[in-house]
Formats: C-alpha cells, structure tokens, sequence
C-alpha cells in the first residue's frame, strides 16, 4: 500500500510545488503519467500561481477527487452525480478543517 502523504513530501523535498507534489503522490490511482500531472498542477503552487489563495494542497486533491470520482457531464445521471461529487467535495473541505 502507498502511503501517499509520505510520497507528496518527497516531491516536495524534491522541489515539486505543493499542488505538483500531491497530483504526482496519486499517480497510481489517477493513472496520469508524471510530466501529465506536474504541467497540470504547476499553475497552483504558492496558492494559484504564487497569489496565496487556495493552498495547491487543495487543489491538487481536488483534482485527485475528480479524477476518482467526478462526474460526465454528458450522462443521462450528471445532476445527480454532481450532486453526489459536489457532497464528497464538501466533506473533504469540511474534514480539513476540523484538522
């Protein structure tokens, strides 16, 4: 089993931005190979490009979570698997701060 926390610090160490080095963490789930996943992430280090907002930790998970289990918005059951998406989106928000 990866311990994929432990893996993103190493990107990081590494010198990967925060949003790089979690996307990279989760290749083996998301399957995006690594220079797929590092051009997609690089705009949210430093919290969107260096701007301090969202923190690329965030974001980057969030990317993961749609990856695993966003929804198509060409199905027939979109509203109601955006509905499902968007209530697991809000918990992992909601769980992170309560950290």
């Amino acid at each position: 089993m990866i311990d994929h926390g432990a893996l993103a610090k190493e990107y990081f160490l590494k010198g990967y931005n925060c949003s790089q080095a979690v996307l990279l963490a989760f290749s083996d789930l998301t399957g995006l190979d690594e220079k797929t996943a590092m051009m997609m992430a690089s705009s949210f280090g430093g919290g969107m490009g260096r701007l301090r907002e969202v923190c690329g930790t965030v974001s980057a998970s969030l990317m993961v979570l749609g990856i695993l289990h966003g929804y198509d918005a060409t199905s027939p059951a979109m509203e109601a698997d955006k509905r499902a998406h968007y209530a697991r989106v809000q918990e992992f928000a909601n769980r992170l701060r309560a950290e």
